[in-house]
């Protein structure tokens, strides 16, 4: 066992008494008596990781990696355990939590926006309601962050540098506190661990439409349609957001293409409550449209041009980036600095000269006349500067 993580979990122990509502306090404590930084680091973890003996390593919490990529268990206590996850290119899912503890960045950078979850109604185990944008901030390695239960902590983490590797100490899990929900903007809450629940036909079903797109075969299409039907409205939400921009990515390639792609696809299908339809087909449009910038955002090396791109995706409008670039970089004007994006990064972008200007006039409030680029520009990676 790495030492550091060895004194840290004991030391927590030692005060720990097995109340999950105090241990966030306890963990922040002693993280930040003693900062992961200081006392250990990420080569020191993969070191270990490729030398220790099988018989000397720790017991892992999560061998099914549904959170880290991957993560490592460090320490193992009666009542909680250490975690490092590692971050090579993800960003999580808003979710929330069903245990307690605290986080620490050891290595890298992080982007945390942080939301509260307003539900109007229930559809079934499906939340509709507002997620409203509370704030975010950077977080720095030493940086430490207490873990609250369910709405105490509703965030995602947009990882800016490359790797990322991040302390947690927390209980194994509150029965109560299930299931722990994930969120889709404009209203979504959901359990975050739905696919665990599908049946073996189920997955295997959700296995061959993937495979089907992987290797490009048209009728993979078709045999998703069949599976949709009378089909759970999670899992079809879930289907449409996960398997069919495997499709899509060898299809029409401008985002107001793929917009409309998945109008039609979620038009397609007949929901038993019509404001749920509304909120996946909104919801399912937004997590597609996301999940094709953060690929765009992955030809984005420099930390300086992915922490500008990270403001912008993960902001709601111009404000919040404004707010969170003046913070950063408070000897340069953000406008400056979204548009010294523009320019230099513009081949990567995918911008021609013409998409180009289009999109330094809408930053600074000009007029563009042609519609169609100003919609394409309103999908964009600046989408949230332009709201």
């Amino acid at each position: 066992m790495i030492p550091y993580f060895k004194d840290l979990g004991d030391r927590i122990d030692a005060d720990y008494r097995g109340d999950a509502r105090t241990l966030p306090e306890v963990a922040v404590h002693h993280l930040v008596q003693r900062p992961s930084p200081s006392h250990t680091s990420l080569d020191e973890l993969l070191r270990w990781v490729s030398t220790v003996a099988d018989a000397r390593f720790v017991r892992q919490r999560d061998m099914g990696t549904t959170f880290g990529e991957p993560p490592v268990t460090v320490y193992r206590g009666s009542d909680f355990c250490i975690d490092v996850n590692l971050w090579a290119s993800s960003s999580t899912q808003i979710h929330e939590h069903a245990f307690t503890g605290a986080f620490q960045l050891l290595a890298g950078s992080s982007l945390q926006s942080r939301y509260a979850f307003h539900e109007d109604r229930k559809v079934g185990d499906i939340g509709l309601g507002r997620l409203a944008f509370l704030g975010a901030e950077r977080l720095l390695p030493g940086d430490v962050w207490p873990i609250a239960p369910g709405a105490g902590l509703i965030h995602g983490l947009f990882h800016l540098h490359h790797p990322t590797a991040t302390v947690v100490v927390r209980t194994y899990g509150e029965p109560e506190l299930l299931p722990q929900r994930s969120f889709d903007a404009p209203g979504l809450a959901y359990d975050g661990q739905y696919p665990s629940q599908f049946s073996m036909l189920t997955t295997r079903r959700l296995q061959l439409v993937h495979f089907l797109a992987s290797a490009g075969v048209e009728d993979g299409q078709h045999r998703l349609a069949e599976i949709c039907e009378g089909a759970d409205p999670l899992l079809v939400y879930q289907l449409f957001a996960e398997v069919l921009p495997e499709y899509w990515s060898r299809g029409p390639s401008s985002l107001s293409s793929l917009d409309d792609a998945v109008a039609r696809a979620f038009a397609s299908v007949t929901w038993e409550d019509d404001e749920l339809g509304d909120m996946l087909a909104t919801a399912g449009r937004r997590r597609m449209n996301r999940r094709m910038l953060l690929r765009q955002r992955q030809v984005l090396t420099e930390v300086e041009d992915r922490e500008i791109a990270g403001a912008l995706l993960c902001s709601p409008d111009r404000a919040a980036v404004e707010a969170l670039l003046a913070a950063w970089y408070p000897e340069r004007a953000p406008i400056d600095q979204v548009l010294s994006l523009v320019q230099r990064r513009q081949a990567e972008l995918g911008l021609d000269d013409a998409w180009r200007d289009a999109l330094m006039a809408l930053v600074r409030d000009e007029p563009v006349a042609d519609e169609a680029v100003v919609r394409e520009l309103r999908l964009s990676l600046f989408a949230s500067w332009l709201r």
